[in-house]
């Protein structure tokens, strides 16, 4: 390795200092990842080659490539995506040290996981980053433990960890994880780093956060009642009310206060994170004459006075160059939640942001803003104390 002026900030080093050979890093968006871990590679495997899974967007702006000349790695560097994991093969990965980008997309137990799982038991090392390991609940433990070996398979993992519970609606149980839990918490602390957040890095900005608060409309209403009768909208089960009821709950209020403050929101430049298409088509008509951005699963074109993101998406993305953030309607996921409102405030923001929830109280926001807030504790206590 060549020496060169590169140094780690204190937090970052600290972490660094007590990591194992393989080692989870938690690391909230924004607070260098990559630079760490670059430089566990750097540190524990001075000559061994690199395999990096990272999310699409991540490898297109090749943000590996640039960190690894930034912090002088100069051995072999290949970055593939995460759903590129299931094309490797054994020999691709044996003897190379594998580090997971946002390790959290191989928390559930899918076949992409599972692939995962075969590999890096060749592998020479791994490392895994995430800001937000889990969704809140233990039940996102069982693959860690499974990559960490500190159980060899489910079977034993559900042995030691789950419970079965029978539901009314079903004469099968449904096995969680309700046992021996302090013990499932502590093996998790030990392979994994403090929490590392922006505040530990550098000091940054207030933030002004804001619940914009709506009463449901009349189509909303609707989707309460289960039979035909006269207008009212029918489902075909559940799942379709549900979904309806996430995209109705009063757009035309949100339309009107977002019309309110557009001009000055524009001005200042402002991410609106959304979750379905038809909530893109409002919002593109609704910003009309307003220069617009757009990041999701088939367009990349953030830019503009409004940057359109679709939660799920935005990954590596850094915009702080936006004031405000709007959230126009709540998303499932925590970890999604977690990480867009790390967007526009990010190493290097210098201005004061404003974060802007748009809540219908009455529908079905009022669980999904609970549900948030639940698993926002749970991953305090898990990892922040």
């Amino acid at each position: 390795m060549l020496e060169n002026s590169f140094k780690l900030y204190a937090a970052q080093q600290k972490q660094l200092d007590k990591a194992k050979p393989t080692y989870y890093y938690i690391m909230k968006m924004g607070t260098g990842k990559t630079v760490v871990g670059l430089s566990h590679a750097m540190r524990f495997y001075p000559l061994t080659d690199v395999i990096v899974v990272a999310p699409k967007q991540v490898v297109n702006a090749k943000s590996w490539e640039k960190d690894a000349k930034l912090v002088g790695f100069t051995n072999g560097l290949k970055v593939i995506t995460t759903d590129g994991v299931k094309k490797l093969e054994v020999a691709d990965v044996a003897g190379k040290l594998v580090i997971v980008d946002e390790a959290h997309k191989f928390k559930n137990n899918s076949a992409r996981s599972k692939k995962l799982n075969t590999l890096l038991k060749v592998a020479t090392g791994f490392v895994f980053l995430s800001g937000t390991p889990t969704n809140g609940k233990h039940d996102d433990l069982e693959m860690y433990a499974m990559y960490f070996r500190h159980v060899q398979t489910a079977n034993q993992f559900k042995e030691l960890y789950k419970v079965a519970e029978t539901p009314h609606w079903s004469k099968f149980p449904i096995w969680h994880v309700g046992k021996n839990l302090e013990q499932l918490t502590n093996w998790f602390k030990s392979i994994t780093s403090d929490v590392v957040t922006l505040d530990d890095i550098t000091e940054l900005p207030t933030v002004t956060e804001n619940v914009i608060e709506f009463d449901p409309d009349r189509e909303y209403k609707k989707t309460r009642m289960s039979y035909k009768k006269d207008d009212k909208v029918i489902f075909a089960n559940p799942s379709a009310r549900r979904v309806f009821q996430r995209q109705n709950q009063n757009n035309k209020s949100k339309l009107e206060w977002l019309d309110s403050v557009k001009d000055d929101y524009g001005a200042d430049k402002t991410i609106i994170f959304y979750t379905f298409d038809n909530e893109l088509q409002l919002l593109d008509e609704a910003l009309k004459g307003f220069m617009v951005g757009h990041v999701n699963g088939h367009e990349y074109t953030p830019g503009g006075d409004f940057t359109l993101i679709q939660v799920t998406s935005g990954s590596g993305l850094t915009l702080n160059e936006y004031k405000h953030a709007i959230w126009w309607s709540l998303p499932d996921s925590f970890i999604d939640f977690d990480q867009s409102k790390y967007r526009n405030y990010r190493i290097g923001q210098k201005q004061k942001i404003t974060r802007d929830y748009l809540v219908v109280h009455g529908t079905i926001d009022d669980m999904i803003w609970n549900a948030l807030e639940l698993k926002e504790s749970f991953n305090a206590e898990m990892f922040e104390d």
